[in-house]
């Protein structure tokens, strides 16, 4: 929460009256901030934070902050400077010429040397056309940290088929879910991925991140975003001007921006990069993507000694459909699944999106089978063969969370989405996942926007294994998500 400054409540709600997106001077308008979001661009949660936004035109890339609020630009004791840059690539992953060009400018300026645990206010743009005051905390170094995990807010596709029971209400459930999300006061927000439709199409963006900067708010105080590529970021539907140039270019993450770490007060957080290399999801992009990630991953996880670790990908390999039929996600099963699961590692949750539910699955030890498919891509898929471990410490826990406001996916006693037998909690509800480390342990709750719990479980646990209840009906869901 950012407190107010005592005496100046008046004078902020009348400004903030007048001027909701902060100040933009005469002629300026075309400088003035948008799109304004937190991540960090480097591992350091404790001495960091980077901020990001837009503008129409070139603009100054700076940032003031302060231990304190204020109403001028030119009172905050502190500045930082970035730069600016354009989401102009030139050509796609096949080589092929890319026409599309977004507009404007994307700034980007680290804040350095900060306090661990420590409430900084700030405003981001330049003298003349600066934006509103928010706050933002940095982690401290014994914090118990909470936060939440989820994907998928994507609108539908104009056309798109999807069954009766399939629920969208985009926007709306979108926003209702970010709100809610924000409401937890969470430390972060660890986005996994499809965050809008097409990631060429600029508009989607701005919609999006216009969206994020309104809402996911909490007292003032604006919350970072640990994002992570998904299929529908990578260009246009199915396979043009696919590269991963747009996510790139539009967030701020530590490395190479596509696979990275986190550590924070015992929890190390990894990132990859699974989207099969265009909104298509393709086999042979996958093929690309997972071998040379598998390496960098095994270092990573041997490098960490956090009590709890998490790895997120958006294309999950255990979900609600069959295993073994040739789909991209099975090359990441061939290539990552036994880094992850390899017990030195000590890897306790996989957190994933792609597939619009969610569920948890009991903790597992995966057997990976070859099997024969007919594909044009593959002659040759893989299946999971799962086995139930007797408590969280001995397994790997698989969610998927893709429930942030894209169309639903329902679980259904017959079609191709149905309730497994390596499942320990499920839903088809619009929802997010919040995440709390307390006292030793790893607390995870599975809500909707109205509050209503839909999956509650406490790391570390032994398996009590009951058979999940099927209770919907057949639906056909879309292969790509």
């Amino acid at each position: 929460m950012c407190p107010k400054k005592v005496g100046s409540l008046a004078l902020a709600t009348l400004l903030l009256s007048l001027f909701p997106w902060g100040w933009v001077g005469e002629g300026a308008q075309s400088q003035a901030p948008s799109q304004v979001h937190l991540s960090w661009s480097e591992n350091d949660v404790y001495h960091t934070m980077t901020a990001m936004w837009h503008t129409k035109a070139r603009a100054e890339s700076k940032v003031r902050y302060d231990l304190h609020p204020h109403n001028s630009w030119e009172d905050y004791d502190e500045k930082a400077l970035g730069k600016a840059h354009e989401v102009r690539p030139a050509y796609d992953r096949h080589g092929k010429k890319i026409k599309t060009k977004f507009s404007g400018f994307y700034h980007e300026v680290e804040l350095s040397g900060l306090k661990p645990g420590t409430t900084y206010y700030f405003r981001v743009g330049s003298p003349d056309s600066f934006s509103q005051e928010w706050c933002f905390k940095t982690i401290g170094t014994h914090e118990n940290v909470k936060f939440v995990v989820g994907g998928d807010s994507r609108r539908m596709y104009e056309g798109e088929r999807r069954h009766p029971l399939s629920v969208s209400n985009w926007p709306e459930n979108r926003n209702k879910i970010t709100g809610a999300a924000a409401s937890e006061d969470p430390d972060f927000i660890v986005f996994i991925g499809d965050m809008v439709l097409e990631g060429a199409n600029q508009e989607h963006w701005n919609n999006w991140f216009g969206m994020m900067q309104e809402l996911l708010v909490k007292d003032g105080r604006m919350i970072p975003i640990v994002a992570v590529i998904g299929n529908h970021e990578m260009g246009k539907h199915p396979d043009t001007e696919s590269t991963y140039d747009w996510f790139t270019g539009l967030f701020a993450n530590p490395g190479n921006e596509l696979w990275y770490s986190l550590d924070f007060p015992n929890l190390h957080l990894t990132i990859l990069s699974a989207t099969g290399g265009c909104i298509g999801t393709w086999w042979e992009g996958a093929e690309e993507e997972a071998p040379k990630q598998a390496s960098w991953l095994e270092a990573d996880l041997a490098g960490s000694r956090a009590r709890w670790k998490l790895v997120a990908f958006h294309v999950p390999y255990y979900n609600c459909r069959s295993a073994g039929t040739g789909y991209a996600s099975e090359v990441y099963l061939r290539d990552w699944a036994e880094v992850i699961e390899d017990p030195q590692y000590e890897v306790d949750l996989v957190a994933c999106g792609h597939v619009h539910n969610y569920m948890r699955s009991f903790p597992l030890r995966t057997e990976i089978e070859e099997v024969a498919v007919e594909k044009r891509w593959t002659n040759v898929g893989y299946r999971a063969i799962p086995e139930i471990s007797p408590s969280s410490e001995e397994g790997v826990s698989y969610i998927v969370q893709g429930g942030w406001g894209a169309p639903t996916d329902p679980y259904l006693e017959w079609g191709r989405c149905k309730v497994r037998d390596f499942m320990a909690a499920y839903t088809s509800v619009h929802s997010y996942t919040l995440i709390e480390l307390e006292h030793g342990k790893l607390y995870l709750s599975t809500r909707d926007f109205n509050g209503k719990v839909y999956d509650e479980q406490v790391f570390p646990y032994y398996v009590e294994e009951e058979e999940p209840e099927v209770s919907e009906e057949e639906v056909v869901s879309e292969e790509c998500e």
